[in-house]
């Protein structure tokens, strides 16, 4: 037996955040409540915050925006975990990719250091593979490692190292 698809709504990912256009207010209102769970957590420190102890705040962070024209933002790192939220709900989410073709590099000379035999292991490892973890202990150069696996695979990378 087949299941009926739900309600069709539409999501345009335009980057870093998603939208659900277009929704009427009493809809908004809805969609809002079954998201906002999966959308927000409560800040540690409220309790010393002046709004929350006059009742003016519930001491949550919410990430889920109402947008001034008929319409919710959200970051869209939670994809994942909204599209499934939407559809026990009862909707049928139609996911449109409105983010930019990514620009073309030309491909460049490795830069950084020779690796060492077990850094170039590891990497020859994770580059025949689809996912992995490479561990590494302290100072054996994860990092240079990483970039170099980064550089084989011409994977866009926003790299952090703190």
């Amino acid at each position: 037996m087949e299941q009926d698809s739900g309600m069709p709504l539409r999501l345009v990912q335009e980057g870093a955040h998603t939208t659900i256009p277009d929704i009427e207010c009493g809809e908004r209102q809805i969609l809002y409540d079954i998201l906002e769970p999966e959308m927000s957590y409560l800040e540690p420190g409220a309790i010393w915050s002046p709004a929350y102890k006059s009742g003016n705040w519930d001491g949550r962070i919410r990430l889920l925006r109402r947008l001034p024209r008929k319409g919710i933002s959200f970051p869209s790192g939670f994809l994942s975990r909204i599209l499934p939220r939407l559809r026990v709900s009862g909707y049928d989410p139609i996911l449109e990719d409105a983010r930019p073709a990514p620009v073309s590099l030309p491909r460049t000379e490795w830069r950084g250091y020779p690796l060492r035999p077990y850094q170039t292991e590891g990497v020859e490892a994770l580059s025949a593979v689809e996912s992995g973890i490479l561990r590494l202990p302290m100072r054996a150069g994860k990092t240079l490692t990483a970039a170099r696996l980064i550089w084989e695979l011409e994977l866009r990378t926003l790299f952090v190292v703190t």
